[in-house]
Order: C-alpha cells, then structure tokens, then sequence
C-alpha cells in the first residue's frame, strides 16, 4: 500500500472497507424494467415456478429482446 494511501486511513481512524460510502445508483440498466408488470405475476401466482422457465417464454414473446445471458438477472 502507498504511503499516503496508509497516512489516510491513519488519519481517519477506519479501515479501508469501512470508508467506502453505498452506491446508490445502478451499474447498468434494468432490461426486465418495462416487462416487469408481466413478470411479477408469474411468479406470485406459481411460487415454485422456474426462473428459467418464464425467461424463455418471454424470450419467445419478446424476439430479440432479451439474450439468453440475461438469465442471471432475472434470477437475482
């Protein structure tokens, strides 16, 4: 570590991780944002209803517009 990178958390009295302040902003845009209302539903109505399953169903929906690497998001 720099020398006036230590000096820093020296003089603050914290640790590296505890300076850091939350990210309030997101990192990428929502792809799911304007089919959200769609997607809800799915959901709460068939609780043990697979990710996946309505992922490729919105995919044959929407053609083209969700990439199948968009998966993960969606799971999240």
């Amino acid at each position: 570590m720099p020398e006036n990178t230590a000096r820093r958390y020296l003089r603050a009295g914290k640790l590296p991780n505890a300076m850091k302040t939350p990210r309030t902003y997101r990192t990428c845009l929502d792809v799911f944002a304007d089919v959200w209302g769609e997607i809800l539903p799915f959901f709460e109505d068939n609780p043990g209803l697979v990710v996946k399953a309505v992922f490729e169903d919105f995919q044959r929906c929407y053609l083209g517009r969700f990439r199948s690497d968009q998966l993960r998001t969606l799971q999240l």
